[in-house]
């Protein structure tokens, strides 16, 4: 056969080995662009402050001292029910309690810089997740695109907008599990294999926990239902069918059986569903102004402009997704329990966020390999990026700081309980007052076999709610804050008026937080006289009560002094305790805006004007 004749070309081709030509070469490799390597590193300095900024926010949630309490009451006495210990009309205890302990014993190890500790190693794993092999795990082909910057920009916004909930209570275990199951769905739903029995293992061990740890265990079972049900759905003709429905109803089955192993059982599930969906066991008006309330009754800050942002994401993510028959279903539960309850908002941020992690690079997917996007593409994603984390850390680094919140501070509540007897129940109003007092006042006695008690706080709103009992809760305090003193019939033929029940319960103090200034306003003229000025959560007792008497003139004499006197406020310095912003007093003592702000509400509301003014 003869040997065919190559074409030639006067047209050099391509592979030319000619010296000039490899010369070109060699210097345009040996040439990269310099805003590539620049813009890398910015984004890693960036990054690393706004992480930073995120971790570095002091303990804040209302919930701690209560947590606190709960833990400290079930080491002193050995209970795994240590709410029933704690509040006179609690009888069923808590699925919480082992959660409780572990906080506790971490914060009596190493104070307030072992909950901080939490915070930041929470905030190092989710960092870490979003540089090293994010998409990989998730079972997204194109792992390999260098260009980790938006993922990095994603997670930091997502983390600043999860700030509120990065504290070792409950809320916390409810957004890490939810983030454990939202990655096992993308995984399963990308095609990864997965090993049966390690699954149904770790869906076992992470329900078990979350039943112990945390209160919406019942929304993780609610996407593995979504899920599931999507799964046969889409594969309702295919042979997957029998296989896909045996996994369904076993991951169900081992999900909702492992979560009964807590200290209260099956009641763990109409807890979890109680405050999941708190507007379907109590009326709605008894959830305004709490964390139950629908999304449109609160006042919206960062985490809701980015829940908002993320959710228009997701959806135009979804409609050019070939995975959104999968996910769409998982998408639109999440949204309905954000929607109704405020509560469950970061839990939806969090899938939220896992699920763009897990989006591919472009929709729709392709089994074809992506082609290497253009440079300027990359470096307007870097830009974009950074812009996104600089947003962040400007937001997150006036709040910084290191220890508990200011408002969290007991020390002037101790001051104002120093003198009381241990006589007398006290009522209060939210779970900060609650948890505080209770701290306070420390562990009590256990019932004994007649069914009397040491215990002296009424409720917390959380377990009233679960036990059907915030209506009376609410009611109480609405007579308070309406100055209703005296019996009256309400319109559904319930008895109304704050004397009776207190005087049939023996309340001789009421716990208020500083932030119910209306409560504070009428307070005012009635019998209850306050025992401090400046706590966080203000402690009333009655005007003629001996044992308080001396307390309640001392204070009176502080009130003129502080309104008509030669009184000037000033911010407090740092004193190295674990309630300072400035932990070791690096800074010059300046005063912070919000607990500010609060202390000349509080003088108003007090009728104290000139006081507020100074503070001002």
């Amino acid at each position: 056969m003869a040997k065919r004749k190559r074409p030639t070309s006067h047209i050099r081709p391509a592979d030319d080995r000619s010296p000039d030509a490899l010369v070109r070469q060699t210097t345009t490799q040996s040439r990269p662009p310099l805003i590539k390597p620049l813009l890398s590193y910015l984004v890693a300095i960036v990054a690393l402050f706004a992480f930073a900024a995120v971790a570095l926010q002091p303990i804040s949630s209302d919930l701690t001292w209560w947590q606190l309490s709960c833990g400290r009451q079930a080491i002193a006495t050995a209970s795994l029910w240590p709410s029933v210990d704690l509040l006179i009309h609690e009888s069923q205890g808590e699925s919480t309690s082992v959660g409780a302990i572990v906080s506790t014993a971490i914060y009596l190890l190493f104070g307030a810089s072992g909950w901080m500790l939490v915070r930041v190693a929470v905030v190092i794993a989710a960092s870490a997740l979003a540089v090293f092999g994010w998409r990989r795990w998730l079972g997204d082909e194109s792992a390999d695109n260098p260009n980790t910057s938006a993922p990095v920009a994603l997670v930091a916004i997502s983390l600043a907008a999860l700030s509120p909930y990065l504290d070792p209570v409950p809320i916390l275990f409810d957004v890490v599990a939810t983030a454990v199951v939202a990655a096992w769905i993308v995984r399963r739903d990308n095609g990864r294999p997965t090993d049966t029995r390690a699954y149904f293992l770790s869906l076992a061990i992470l329900f078990l926990f979350w039943a112990n740890f945390g209160n919406h265990c019942f929304v993780g079972i609610s996407m593995v239902v979504v899920a599931g049900l999507s799964r046969l759905w889409n594969a309702m003709q295919t042979s997957e069918v029998r296989s896909l429905f045996r996994e369904f109803a076993g991951s169900v089955t081992v999900a909702f059986c492992f979560a009964l192993i807590n200290p209260i059982g099956w009641r763990v599930w109409i807890d979890s569903f109680s405050q999941t969906a708190a507007w379907m066991v109590t009326p709605p008006w008894t959830l305004a102004g709490t964390d139950w309330t629908a999304l449109t009754d609160v006042t919206w800050g960062l985490s809701h402009i980015v829940f908002l942002l993320l959710t228009l994401f997701t959806f135009v993510a979804l409609l050019f997704s070939s995975q959104r028959h999968s996910h769409i279903a998982v998408t639109i539960v999440m949204q309905f329990f954000a929607w109704t309850s405020a509560v469950n908002m970061p839990l939806a941020i969090m899938w939220m966020t896992v699920k763009i992690l897990a989006s591919p690079r472009y929709w729709p997917v392709s089994q074809q390999p992506v082609s290497p996007s253009p440079a300027w593409r990359s470096q307007l994603q870097s830009l974009l990026s950074i812009a996104g984390m600089v947003f962040v850390l400007a937001v997150m680094i006036r709040t910084s700081g290191w220890g508990l919140d200011a408002n969290l501070d007991p020390r002037m509540l101790q001051n104002a309980l120093a003198d009381a007897p241990d006589t007398g129940t006290i009522l209060t109003d939210d779970s900060r007052s609650t948890g505080m007092v209770a701290w306070v006042l420390g562990p009590v006695q256990r019932r004994d076999s007649t069914g009397s008690q040491s215990a002296r706080l009424h409720d917390e709103p959380r377990r009233a709610l679960v036990a059907g009992r915030l209506v009376e809760h609410r009611r109480l305090f609405a007579d308070l804050r309406d100055s209703q003193q005296m019996s009256y019939w309400r319109d559904d033929e319930s008895q109304g008026g704050w004397w009776l029940p207190l005087t049939q319960r023996g309340t001789s103090l009421l716990a208020c937080s500083r932030r119910d200034l209306k409560l504070i306003r009428r307070l005012e003229p009635t019998i209850w006289k306050p025992l401090s000025l400046d706590s966080p959560v203000l402690i009333y007792a009655r005007a003629g009560d001996p044992i308080h008497t001396p307390k309640i003139v001392d204070v009176l004499g502080q009130r003129d002094f502080v309104n008509s006197g030669m009184w000037d406020y000033q911010p407090p310095p740092s004193t190295g305790s674990a309630y300072d912003r400035d932990r070791f007093g690096l800074f010059p003592a300046r005063a912070q805006p919000d607990p500010t702000l609060d202390q000349a509400d509080v003088f108003a509301a007090m009728d104290l004007q000139i006081a507020a003014l100074k503070v001002l």
